[in-house]
């Protein structure tokens, strides 16, 4: 195994263009791009960048970079336009994954990333559902929402809710990031601090996360291919006639 004499200039440097590669893939899973399938592996170079490259007294700035970048690009043209101080949220966000997630690297290389997966779904999940108790943030940027169009995938959100389907996604983000820094730690001695993973715990969390995943897929498809018992009603919304943000998010 090689051990690469990355200065700390070069880790920084590293680790933050992998969390802005990261907010920017976010960003494109996002409306008005809608690359949906970007969602279930955007976060994966933010948690090399926090786990492996940077140096760990900065380990957090990953996340914090890529949630400003992230949010920036999406809410960014949306709060632009309407002149609040919501246009700090991506800066706020940011300070509080900052803080946050500063002892996280240091927490996982401890329990040997026993709780890596199902953390860092429950974080994400927690934050999620903080938010929902805050009026002037509400459901905005949930992880869910680029998968609105792929009616085929959503249908078990009608059980577990928009919080449940963002869980999925980030269980599979983590999935993919623990085995791909185990491809990595294989060949190359990136983090001083990090333990070797257990090829066990790989196996477990790869079992899990697909039987979850297929369980998620098999229901959606089967509630989706289901026929209607109830009269469906055809309904329109209204809405002003110029809307900053609808506008914003339509890419006008």
């Amino acid at each position: 195994m090689n051990q690469p004499n990355l200065s700390t200039p070069v880790r920084i440097a590293l680790g933050l263009f992998l969390a802005v590669l990261g907010g920017l893939a976010f960003v494109l899973a996002f409306p008005p791009y809608e690359i949906w399938p970007l969602a279930l592996l955007g976060y994966i170079p933010v948690l090399v960048a926090q786990y492996r490259i940077m140096p760990p007294k900065l380990s957090s700035l990953a996340s914090a970079v890529a949630v400003a970048v992230w949010l920036q690009g999406y809410l960014g043209p949306v709060f632009a336009p309407v002149g609040t101080f919501m246009v700090w949220l991506p800066l706020i966000a940011a300070g509080i994954s900052l803080l946050a997630d500063g002892g996280q690297r240091a927490f996982h290389a401890k329990t040997g990333y026993r709780w890596f997966v199902l953390g860092g779904v429950a974080n994400w999940s927690g934050s999620e559902m903080i938010r929902l108790f805050i009026p002037v943030a509400g459901t905005w940027a949930f992880i869910a929402y680029p998968f609105y169009r792929q009616l085929w995938l959503i249908q078990p959100a009608s059980i577990f809710g928009i919080i449940g389907m963002g869980m999925l996604v980030m269980l599979v983000n983590h999935v993919l990031a623990l085995w791909l820094m185990s491809w990595l730690d294989s060949r190359w001695k990136l983090a001083a601090d990090a333990p070797a993973l257990d090829p066990g715990l790989l196996r477990g969390w790869t079992v899990a996360g697909g039987i979850v995943s297929a369980l998620w897929v098999t229901t959606s498809l089967v509630l989706w291919n289901m026929p209607l018992g109830t009269p469906t009603v055809k309904v329109a919304a209204i809405q002003p006639e110029v809307s900053a943000i609808i506008s914003a998010n339509q890419g006008a």
